[in-house]
């Protein structure tokens, strides 16, 4: 069995968090971290340092009080699929643009089909577990805390 987690990183000022704060009120970032059998990686996608968008990386996560975690119990079977996905989706470029399409209720901007934000991708690899069904290019973080909250005791 996989405890894997999904973390929410509560909102600070800044253009990009500005963005997304305009739906979702209190978070502003999202990574899935894998379980031990994966060494506890991350995988996200982030414009906060290079590459700009989808990759892997080793975070120690202190200030514990600034996260949000959602511990996701699976399979290794399903833990390996989302690790597949992540592989898969690594390099995708970051959808700055696409943040528009949650910014306002009105659907003018659509999200790349190319690119990935942070809850985006995180969605991608819950879907790809088989436990979920998020339509994740409609994702955002404060949404994605509220999903799990209602599906996850």
């Amino acid at each position: 069995m996989a405890n894997c987690k999904v973390r929410s990183y509560k909102a600070k000022k800044g253009l990009v968090r500005f963005l997304i704060y305009l739906r979702s009120k209190f978070y502003w970032h999202t990574d899935y971290q894998f379980s031990k059998r994966h060494d506890n990686i991350s995988f996200s996608s982030t414009m906060q340092s290079k590459p700009h968008g989808c990759w892997f990386r080793d975070i120690n996560y202190s200030h514990p009080e600034r996260w949000t975690t959602h511990v996701i119990e699976l399979t290794d079977k399903q833990e390996d699929m989302a690790f597949n996905k992540a592989l898969e989706l690594q390099g995708k470029k970051y959808d700055l643009w696409g943040l528009l399409s949650f910014g306002t209720r009105f659907k003018i901007v659509k999200p790349s089909k190319d690119k990935l934000w942070c809850t985006e991708c995180v969605c991608e690899l819950l879907n790809a577990t088989g436990k979920y069904n998020i339509k994740a290019d409609q994702m955002h973080p404060q949404g994605l805390v509220e999903y799990l909250d209602e599906r996850i005791q």
